[in-house]
């Protein structure tokens, strides 16, 4: 599987399941991946290193918020 257009994305933040799998694809292909996924979620949501850029924020309002970007 290969990214064939240049879109970044902007995702909840974890590295599991489909959420990993699809932002390792796009990081692979060179585009910016930017994870934001709340602090209360950051333990059960993100296990091993961090795909792209991960920003943790506080709220849920502020997670739509960063999401919108």
């Amino acid at each position: 599987m290969h990214v064939e257009r240049n879109i970044n994305l902007v995702y909840g933040g974890g590295s599991i399941g489909l959420m990993g799998l699809i932002s390792q694809i796009v990081l692979d292909g060179r585009h910016h991946v930017l994870g934001v996924i709340p602090t209360t979620l950051m333990p059960r949501k993100i296990t091993g290193e961090s795909v792209g850029e991960v920003r943790a924020v506080l709220s849920m309002h502020q997670h739509k918020a960063e999401m919108y970007w």
